[in-house]
């Protein structure tokens, strides 16, 4: 990175009601949308490994009420902003700023996203 670079990085923030759901109920992951003529959506189920940090979500296609037997999975790491913190000044990165969504507000409790404007360390 140049000594006047800029770094940004966007994640999620995660939320500990999300991570804590009932793993055996499937959840809608998005709307109903139409594909091939037929009204889908995507269900889905998660399992977090708390020590970690980890979620697996689970994903089925349901095409027409009726949910399919393929199931796609993939694995989040979490971080949490005080995790961030240590990685980026472990990393000779100062944070410039930390923004809570894409619209430009800051990071606060209700924020979904996490992004980091950092400059690199002098």
């Amino acid at each position: 990175m140049l000594d006047n670079g800029v770094f940004l990085l966007s994640i999620y923030l995660p939320d500990p009601s999300f991570l804590i759901r009932d793993q055996n109920i499937l959840y809608p992951a998005t709307d109903y949308f139409f594909y091939k003529s037929s009204q889908c959506r995507i269900m889905e189920n998660n399992n977090y490994d708390e020590n970690r940090s980890i979620n697996t979500l689970f994903w089925y296609l349901e095409i027409d009420g009726v949910l399919q037997e393929e199931k796609y999975s993939f694995k989040q790491k979490m971080y949490y902003p005080h995790e961030m913190d240590i990685l980026f000044e472990n990393s000779s990165l100062n944070i410039i700023e930390k923004l809570g969504s894409y619209d430009g507000s800051k990071m606060n409790d209700l924020s979904t996203m996490q992004i980091y404007i950092c400059e690199k360390s002098t």
